[in-house]
């Protein structure tokens, strides 16, 4: 069966169309060669915006590509190289500069022997709107680095008068054929007539198969159904891989001349067909209107998409170009657009979720990755930016970009929260040879403020609750040993050793330290060797919950976090050394801070070496000083930490000066000047994905840093005093913190607390 197809290229060629993919259409007019127009004073106080690289005037001319919104793709790279477009048609002018280097070397005309010359110029036409190079002279196509596997179908003779070229099923099939022979992704039939006999259903079947599109244009009668060569599209053989196109007018309405989605609305789609910026094959510029020009359109986009996604299959093409389509006419799918335009600027965004290359981590959700606080102070405030990295949408498309996400800013541990939890009382003594004391909330009356608070808070009558005890025997005159709960290392040692313990400052630490880890149940040994001690304690204990900082749902347990420490204290004179290594190791946190599950921070083991000495000084006054350095090592259980990377390095110190019986007997006075924990070197090592290889489909990892460590650096003074009462004590307590919390932002911390003890 022959198909008759006429075209609009302007009066060099006919005076008036007969058909462009099917028959009907409108005047032509031939395009002058643009002026350069004087350039225009800049405007003041702004500069105009400078235009990206292929925002150029032949683009902005190229009506084609800037209907479809091709910048898009073209800024990502994206013009259709590599990838190779199927021109079924009258043939192509392989001298012309515009397509130079890009014709398939495959390229034949399947009809006879005549070569590809163009002798009717309809095949030049459409190739000029799929693929003319970007050359900076006139027009450019859709895909203007693509490659073209040109097959000229028309009948031999039959292109002597413009409007009776015909083109037999066999030659179409040929042609198709050929394309698929050669490599091409998308094949162009930019043609229409009678519907598709039994060689070219086979031909679309075996191409389908292979994975090609086939575009065909709907046809130009102006009808509710398209060309019924379209037919095929709903055919078992086409397997949805088979567009129709409609053309659009400049105002982005159904041309009056194109045929309508109708029957095949879910296989139909739109682009500009009316006055198309192209030319003919002698190079001259004309306005193209027709279907068979707003088909080359779309084949154009889907080889911008192959040429960036080259993981993209024939269906997930055709998918996104439908369901990115700029909706037209009724809401969805109609009869009249189909899915609508096509638009290239939707159909290069992520679709669906968006996430780093190996790793869950999602750059489209806004959560905090890391939560930082005790020893991190105020490192995330600025959030937790990646930089350049690159990431999968739902397609398993690569993008690359500037991956920034927030991090959750713990609020800096008050001061308060001993004192108005009830501070304690408690009791002490001998039982036989072992010692015992134990301690619990105080059921009596505190009031305490600061600034921070903004205000007073009084409390009382809280009910008894056991916050600590210990026990400790004398295994032998050298050796004894200490059970206890609620007690950190260092002092579970102190009472084992009987080393003089510290008054109680609200800085020490309260219910919990300042990375968030508190005491459970302990056990220590201690034994003198003359003027040495050495001492051993283990604690375990559970860290703070982090989920909530993170944005997840709270664990059902609390996260381990077990200490063990080792110390030997040397005497000599009215002074004893003290060196001790103490590790924590930590199953969900780091030193008061916490990272979601994408980081893949598996936990953290941190080793304390800590140095200090206790003097005793006259009329019952003492000096303790300590200082310790801490070594945090992370451990990858597989996210973005980037395994053995270096410890995270912090120190802390604090010296405080006792004394007892100062206003009257039994009485205890302290001031205090510490600094908890702080990163001093301290950074994450992520190992992110730069680059993405289709081929291999693997990434390529680069190693970035987030620095842990804060700009505020805390430093505490305390003072204490403790009123001796018949049934207790008044604790006074006054103090000022420095940048609390390790934050630079955050004003001074300054308050007091009263509180009294009752003793039973």
């Amino acid at each position: 069966m022959k198909r008759r197809i006429g075209f609009l290229l302007g009066a060099a060629f006919c005076a008036a169309l007969a058909a462009c993919g099917g028959g009907g259409g409108a005047p032509v007019r031939p395009i002058p060669t643009p002026t350069t127009p004087a350039p225009s004073p800049a405007p003041t106080p702004s500069p105009a915006p400078t235009p990206g690289l292929y925002d150029t005037a032949e683009y902005r001319r190229s009506n084609a590509a800037t209907s479809l919104q091709a910048l898009a793709a073209y800024d990502s790279g994206a013009l259709g190289q590599g990838v190779k477009i199927g021109i079924v048609d009258s043939g192509i002018n392989t001298a012309l500069p515009e397509f130079a280097g890009r014709i398939d070397p495959l390229s034949r005309d399947v009809a006879g022997n005549r070569g590809l010359a163009d002798e009717g110029g309809h095949g030049t036409a459409v190739a000029s709107v799929a693929a003319a190079a970007n050359d900076g002279s006139f027009t450019h196509g859709v895909a203007p680095d693509a490659t073209l596997v040109v097959a000229r179908a028309d009948e031999p003779g039959s292109c002597a008068d413009s409007e009776d070229c015909s083109y037999p099923d066999r030659n179409i099939a040929s042609g198709v054929d050929l394309a698929l022979q050669a490599g091409a992704r998308v094949v162009n039939l930019s043609l229409g007539g009678s519907p598709a006999q039994l060689p070219l259903v086979r031909a679309i079947d075996r191409a389908t198969a292979a994975g090609m599109v086939v575009v065909i244009s709907a046809g130009n009668d102006g009808e509710a159904n398209p060309d019924p060569l379209t037919a095929i599209a709903g055919s078992s053989e086409a397997r949805g891989r088979v567009l129709v196109v409609g053309a659009l007018n400049e105002s982005g309405a159904i041309a009056d001349f194109s045929n309508r989605a109708g029957s095949l609305q879910q296989y139909f789609l739109t682009a500009l067909g009316e006055d198309v910026v192209g030319f003919d094959d002698s190079g001259q510029g004309f306005y193209l209107s027709g279907t068979s020009f707003a088909a080359p359109g779309v084949s154009g986009a889907l080889a911008l998409l192959y040429s960036a996604f080259p993981n993209l299959t024939a269906d997930q093409a055709i998918s996104l170009l439908k369901d990115t389509a700029r909706d037209l006419g009724d809401a969805g799918v109609d009869a009249v657009y189909g899915h609508g335009a096509v638009d290239l600027a939707a159909a290069f965004a992520p679709q669906g979720s968006l996430g780093l290359v190996g790793s869950g981590l999602s750059l489209l959700q806004t959560g905090p990755l890391i939560a930082s606080g005790g020893a991190a102070g105020d490192s995330g405030k600025a959030g937790m930016t990646l930089g350049t990295v690159v990431a999968l949408d739902s397609l398993g498309r690569a993008y690359s970009m500037d991956a920034h996400r927030e991090a959750a800013s713990l609020s800096p541990r008050g001061l308060l929260a001993p004192a108005l939890l009830g501070g304690e009382w408690g009791a002490g003594g001998r039982i036989g040879g072992a010692a015992i004391g134990f301690s619990a909330s105080q059921q009596g009356f505190a009031l305490a403020g600061s600034n921070a608070a903004r205000g007073l808070d009084a409390r009382g009558g809280v009910e008894p609750i056991l916050r600590r005890g210990y026990a400790s025997t004398a295994m032998s005159p050298r050796t004894a040993f200490t059970a206890g709960y609620g007690y950190a290392p260092d002092m579970l040692t102190r009472l084992g050793t009987g080393t003089a313990a510290r008054p109680a400052f609200l800085s020490d630490g309260g219910l919990r330290s300042a990375e968030g880890v508190s005491a459970g149940a302990g056990m220590a040994a201690s034994t003198r060797l003359g003027a040495w001690s050495v001492a051993a304690a283990f604690v375990e204990g559970e860290s703070w919950d982090p989920a909530p900082a993170l944005g997840l749902p709270r664990g059902a347990d609390p996260a381990r976090a077990d200490r063990f420490r080792v110390q030997v204290a040397r005497a000599l004179g009215g002074v004893q050394m003290i060196a001790a290594v103490e590790r924590l190791e930590e199953a969900e946190t780091f030193l008061g801070s916490a990272a979601a599950p994408e980081l893949g921070i598996g936990g953290s083991a941190t080793d304390l070496l800590e140095v200090g000495a206790l003097v005793a000084l006259p009329h019952g006054w003492s000096l303790d000083v300590s200082a310790r350095g801490g070594a945090t090592r992370l451990t990858s259980a597989g996210g973005l930490i980037a395994a053995g990377g270096a410890p995270l390095l912090s120190s802390g110190f604090s010296a405080a000066l006792n004394g007892s019986s100062l206003l009257q007997t039994g009485d205890r006075f302290g001031v205090q000047l510490s600094q908890p924990l702080r990163f001093e070197r301290a950074s994450l090592p992520l190992s992110l994905p730069v680059a993405y290889d289709y081929g291999t489909a693997a990434a390529t990892y680069a190693l970035r840093r987030f620095d842990l460590s804060p700009s505020g650096r805390e430093i505490a003074l305390e003072a204490a005093y403790a009123l001796p009462l018949r049934s207790g004590f008044l604790n006074l307590s006054s103090f000022v913190r420095r940048h609390p919390g390790h934050r630079a932002d955050a004003p001074a911390d300054i308050g007091a607390a009263v509180q009294l003890e009752r003793r039973f």
